[in-house]
């Protein structure tokens, strides 16, 4: 797999023929071809479908059937929402054929002329709100109003294959729209290129969970040319909240900071999450596109028909969950964070990576936030970047909390001159994901967490914009998922905001989605692609321009009638939300190796 190489193969599936054995992999993109007589490998081959996306992954092969005269293989290509036929003796693909979303098994009749493939994703979500929705039994959460569906394909049919390659391509972005044969030409992936001259530093902030309607939606109107749907703005600038024992607020401005950037800087009206939950949202968010074992394990997990139960006596404990990667499905390029650290691209992380398998939150678990009761490894570029005093997800703990530890470190390492500001910084602001009610801790409504969310980000974009860095920054904001809101053009649409200098000022029409910021980080740092999605997505250029505005952002206070940042507590404290004093962590990797250098020398004296 090469030096480089950072997964294992992670097969998927399996089909016995007479002859020959065929496994699907879905980290390599190939198919393993054994000999069913010697159980010796004969072949790997891997799947290329285009010379624009050479070297890159991303085809997801899963599910295989074998044609009944064992000549034909058919693989299920998730990860381009087509079926691959190869030649079972030869391993070459002869053709692909388009399929719905996210293709996971194939079987073939029993006279080999028909192909059924079952695709998990269907045709998507759709919308989930609005006016012109009338929602079904199944109600409007994306897990649930996501069908799977059956293709039928007559796959010795001359006019189904016909042409069928060429469309998977152009899907996929591989090709140029107009593409017929497929030339490396037609639609060249750019090879790296310069780092941008004017962006230097990249701030990447993730929240939790929103659709656009919840928070922009009454940002639409006769004079304005954004698609949103004022009646969905639950926590918009002029929302009413309500909670159980508590009285009604009328024309609440749950997110003034929201509103404010978006009109001051860029937003996107057409930017869709790849992802349906938190577990596969926060695998694309650091560009480890979710393999079939993360697809495949989430549905279940998240209706509570998927969980391991070890006897307490026993040596371990199985568990299904966490946002972050286990070492059973990185990637083979590995994640944003291997693609920045190959690069030499400095990094610093903040609450991305705790939330592995097994963590347990809850109160005065400050400063991560999370215990670790199993021992799942974090990606060795991330352990050795991530902050230890900043908190991952965990709703005890406010956004305002997270904002004075970054604060603190922010001035202490860099406002301060001691250390360079590394030119990538990822902060995890969770709390618009909403809990239960906490009025002895300030939290008097569920929209009490989506202000403290408001406040803290437009007191961070405050904190940016005021220092020596903005004048070559570029903040990028957006959501893990949309899982938990409503919306009228689809379930996945959602905040996307970009708060910077050159941030082109209005709203942006073109169609993204979270490979498009990722592909954008790419061209600012001017670093090759790290897999087929970011390789083939568009970019955000539509947001940025050549005329900087160096003028800093001064963040707005809350409506303090549904959050007031004075009478937060954090549970586990003694003191209210304040910046902890620096500590020597005990896992900090400098700490680690200074440790170990004084035991090797006590050793010696000894």
């Amino acid at each position: 797999m090469g030096e480089e190489s950072v997964g294992g193969s992670s097969p998927g599936a399996v089909v016995a023929g007479r002859r020959k054995v065929f496994v699907s992999n879905a980290n390599q993109d190939s198919i393993t071809i054994i000999n069913a007589r010697t159980n010796r490998v004969e072949k790997t081959v891997v799947l290329r479908p285009a010379p624009s996306v050479e070297g890159l992954r991303g085809v997801l092969p899963f599910g295989l059937a074998l044609s009944p005269d064992e000549e034909v293989l058919y693989v299920a290509c998730a990860g381009l929402n087509a079926v691959a036929m190869l030649d079972a003796k030869t391993g070459r693909v002869s053709s692909y054929l388009p399929t719905a979303w996210f293709p996971v098994r194939v079987a073939v009749s029993p006279d080999g002329n028909t192909l059924y493939v079952a695709n998990a994703k269907g045709f998507g979500a759709g919308p989930n709100g609005g006016p012109d929705f009338h929602a079904g039994p199944e109600g409007t959460y994306v897990g649930d109003i996501t069908k799977g569906v059956v293709s039928i394909l007559r796959v010795r049919d001359a006019r189904v294959l016909r042409g069928a390659t060429a469309r998977v391509m152009r899907n996929n972005g591989f090709v140029a729209p107009a593409a017929g044969a497929l030339r490396k030409a037609d639609f060249p992936i750019p090879p790296p290129g310069q780092a941008s001259t004017k962006i230097r530093h990249v701030v990447f902030i993730v929240k939790e969970n929103r659709t656009l309607d919840e928070l922009f939606g009454d940002m639409a109107g006769p004079s304005s040319d954004i698609a949103g749907e004022s009646s969905l703005a639950r926590y918009g600038e002029d929302a009413e909240v309500k909670g159980k024992g508590e009285p009604t607020v009328e024309h609440a401005r749950v997110t003034p900071n929201h509103h404010a950037l978006a009109r001051r800087f860029a937003f996107s009206d057409n930017f869709y999450v790849d992802s349906d939950v938190s577990v596969d949202g926060h695998h694309w968010l650091v560009g480890n596109y979710p393999i079939e074992l993360v697809e495949a394990t989430w549905p279940p997990a998240y209706g509570d028909r998927f969980e391991f139960r070890a006897d307490p006596e026993a040596p371990g404990r199985l568990i299904i969950g966490g946002a972050s990667p286990r070492p059973e499905d990185y990637l083979e390029a590995g994640s944003l964070w291997e693609h920045l650290a190959r690069h030499q691209v400095g990094f610093r992380n903040y609450g991305e990576g705790f939330d592995l398998p097994g963590g347990e939150g809850g109160e005065g678990l400050q400063p991560t936030g999370l215990r670790e009761s199993i021992n799942v490894p974090m990606p060795k570029a991330l352990f050795e970047n991530t902050s230890r005093a900043y908190p991952t997800f965990n709703t005890s703990i406010s956004d305002q909390y997270r904002l004075g530890q970054f604060q603190h470190e922010f001035q202490v390492r860099y406002l301060s001159g001691k250390e360079p500001l590394p030119q990538f910084l990822y902060i995890w602001l969770p709390n618009d994901h909403t809990a239960e009610p906490r009025p002895e801790d300030g939290f008097r409504y569920h929209a009490s967490y989506v202000a403290d969310n408001d406040l803290a980000l437009g007191k961070l974009v405050e904190l940016f914009s005021h220092s020596p860095f903005w004048k070559d920054m570029a903040v990028f904001v957006t959501e893990d998922d949309a899982q938990d809101g409503r919306d009228h053009v689809d379930a996945h649409r959602s905040l996307l905001l970009v708060a910077s200098p050159y941030a082109r000022r209005g709203v942006s029409h073109v169609h993204t989605s979270v490979a498009s910021i990722l592909k954008t980080f790419d061209l600012i740092f001017g670093l090759p692609p790290l897999n087929q999605y970011d390789a083939a997505a568009s970019d955000l250029a539509d947001m940025f321009t050549s005329q900087p505005d160096f003028a800093p952002y001064t963040a707005l206070p809350s409506d303090s009638r549904i959050f007031d940042p004075a009478k937060v507590v954090e549970p586990g404290l003694e003191l209210r939300a304040r910046p902890a004093p620096p500590s020597e962590p005990l896992d900090d990797p400098a700490t680690i190796r200074r440790r170990m250098r004084e035991r090797l020398t006590e050793q010696v004296d000894d």
